[in-house]
């Protein structure tokens, strides 16, 4: 994130408040699980326009949860360790599962 974003998600915080904003996260994180059930619902039978809108709503609800998740790294801290140790989790299930 560049420093004007964190700046103005610093200013977020300090404005709404964390509470505010972890309500904001969930409510965020809910709107991107719509969005994904709806495109799931639809499967197939969408057509080409129809497709590229449920992306792009995908697409922005997607934005929206990670804009409040870079408000998270603020708050509690950044967890590129967590993530690292996770993704190496995955690597080895699917190397697991090769067998």
């Amino acid at each position: 994130m560049t420093k004007e974003q964190e700046a103005v998600l610093k200013r977020a915080l300090d404005h709404y408040g964390i509470d505010n904003q972890l309500t904001k996260a969930v409510e965020e994180m809910a709107e991107l699980t719509k969005e994904i059930c709806k495109l799931k619902i639809a499967g197939q039978n969408l057509n080409g326009a129809d497709l590229i809108r449920a992306k792009q709503h995908i697409l922005e609800e997607k934005a929206d949860v990670y804009i409040m998740l870079m408000q998270l790294d603020l708050y509690f801290g950044e967890s590129l360790a967590y993530i690292d140790a996770k993704i190496a989790r995955l690597k080895e299930r699917m190397d697991e599962s090769k067998d």
